[in-house]
């Protein structure tokens, strides 16, 4: 189903400082089922696109921290992950030489704690 520009009510036009407009090309029905939801929501493609490329920058503007092959990591389950997995990975997985790493990314932890909240954890 087409529609029309005249059929998308966008209410009164935003105030924008220094206007541009800009053309891009897409997968034809994606274009649509982009226009049908923003109908059925009754919301203004050209804010949602705006919104997005907002959101987008707000992420990504600063540039992305990225690690290199001459930055090392080391892997560990993610800090919020459940005691079950927590504990299979430590009983499984970690190896004898990585007490003090560990040991010390605990403390730092700790300390950023403390920092941040004024009071230890433990």
């Amino acid at each position: 189903m087409y529609v029309s520009e005249r059929e998308i009510k966008t209410g009164r036009p935003k105030d924008y400082k220094n206007r541009v407009m800009f053309t891009t090309t897409m997968e034809s029905e994606l274009l649509q089922r982009f226009k049908d939801i923003s109908l059925r929501d009754r919301k203004n493609m050209n804010e949602i696109i705006q919104e997005l490329i907002e959101k987008y920058l707000q992420v990504h503007e600063s540039g992305n921290d990225q690690y290199t092959l001459d930055h090392p990591t080391m892997a560990y389950p993610a800090f919020g992950q459940d005691y079950a997995l927590l504990e299979k990975y430590f009983m499984n997985f970690v190896k004898d030489n990585e007490f003090d790493p560990i040991k010390f990314k605990l403390q730092e932890w700790i300390g950023l704690f403390k920092k941040r909240f004024g009071a230890s954890p433990l």
